[in-house]
């Protein structure tokens, strides 16, 4: 009776560790057809699609130089999704370089709804449109107030320039930022402020405006609005290799931002295209969804006459980001100088649907 007893145990106990087994190896299997593998697929989608599938939003901090300094607009993220909804790379391919930080931080924080293409998991490219906009500042009134009240106070002086500013009076605001440096002589955005004040075209006051700029890149060297003001003035005064030393060091500080890249290519001019080309291409190569370095690269070769490279990497430019403008715009007069009208037209077509106004820019081009 005993070894019977044992018998009937043993085969319930074998029983359950098969069913177990058979049960562990269909939850397995599950999980493995549920699981995307090293293979799997990635789409892409429409920002407009992209954003209505979000589950999760996150809004962007304003920057508080970017405050300081009044700027605002939008910055266009592109972002990978994992096939949980997961933000797992993003980066800014357009938008003003001190409100792209802020964007990006953002849009990691983002989740979607997963994506299935015939029923496999896939991962998702696309973009996020982040729209940083201002109100309007104090009133002059109120910012002389603000002085009166704490005239030992640097940001008081600051924001009275700025209110003179934004009320059409930027002389008056000259004296106001030179006294915020005074009070303060660490206060970077006010050096660059300044700088950008005096070196405007119509300017006779390059030399303080410069040494203001220089200032503002010493107390922040990832200051690159201040870089790329300094450099403009430098190309503007034929003082190139002034120019290009400074957007190399801007390089070497921020290797992953295209921007320096692209207006290092800039400033080399028409007697170094061979320098500037190399200059696109590593900027590509480092940065592969810097949309602007296709558009850039591909109006140099075409100002080059060699349309047929111009069209191949504007094809990879607008793969990248299908919706910048500026691509089909530069592909469109690549097609147009090489003869094919036919494809200059669909990009014209195409660019309707994003900006009208470059559009009709291209048309204007393409039937002359």
């Amino acid at each position: 009776m005993k070894s019977l007893m044992r018998t009937i145990q043993g085969a319930v106990a074998g029983a359950v560790i098969a069913a177990g087994s058979v049960s562990g190896a269909a939850v397995l299997a599950r999980q493995q057809q549920e699981q995307p593998s090293e293979g799997t697929k990635t789409v892409r989608k429409a920002g407009g699609v992209l954003q209505g599938s979000a589950t999760r939003r996150v809004q962007p901090t304003y920057p508080q130089m970017a405050k300081a300094a009044r700027i605002s607009g939008a910055v266009v993220v592109e972002i990978t999704i994992d096939v949980s909804g997961t933000v797992i790379s993003a980066s800014a391919v357009s938008g003003h370089p001190l409100l792209k930080d802020a964007a990006v931080a953002a849009a990691q924080q983002w989740k979607f709804e997963p994506t299935r293409l015939d029923g496999v998991p896939v991962k998702v490219i696309g973009t996020i449109t982040f729209n940083f906009q201002m109100d309007d500042g104090l009133s002059i009134e109120a910012a002389e107030k603000e002085l009166q009240e704490h005239p030992d106070s640097a940001q008081a002086h600051y924001d009275l320039a700025i209110a003179y500013k934004n009320h059409g009076r930027q002389v008056d605001a000259l004296p106001a930022l030179r006294d915020a440096i005074r009070l303060d002589p660490k206060f970077q955005i006010a050096y660059r402020t300044l700088g950008e004040y005096l070196v405007r075209p119509d300017s006779n006051t390059d030399t303080e405006g410069i040494d203001a700029l220089k200032e503002a890149i010493r107390l922040d060297p990832h200051d690159m609005e201040a870089v790329y003001v300094l450099a403009s003035v430098y190309t503007r005064s034929k003082r190139y290799d002034e120019a290009t030393g400074l957007l190399k060091q801007a390089i070497a500080d921020n290797p992953s931002a295209p921007e320096p890249y692209i207006w290092l290519a800039r400033s080399y001019g028409k007697d170094k295209r061979s320098e500037a080309e190399e200059v696109l291409k590593e900027c590509i190569q480092i940065n592969p969804n810097a949309a602007e370095a296709y558009a850039v690269l591909g109006e140099l070769y075409t100002r080059l006459g060699r349309t047929a490279d111009a069209i191949s990497i504007l094809k990879q430019g607008l793969a990248v980001n299908p919706s910048f403008g500026r691509v089909h715009f530069a592909l469109g007069m690549a097609y147009y100088k090489s003869g094919d009208k036919e494809s200059a037209m669909n990009e014209y077509n195409a660019l309707k649907r994003i900006n009208l106004e470059m559009a009709e820019s291209l048309l204007s081009e393409i039937t002359k």
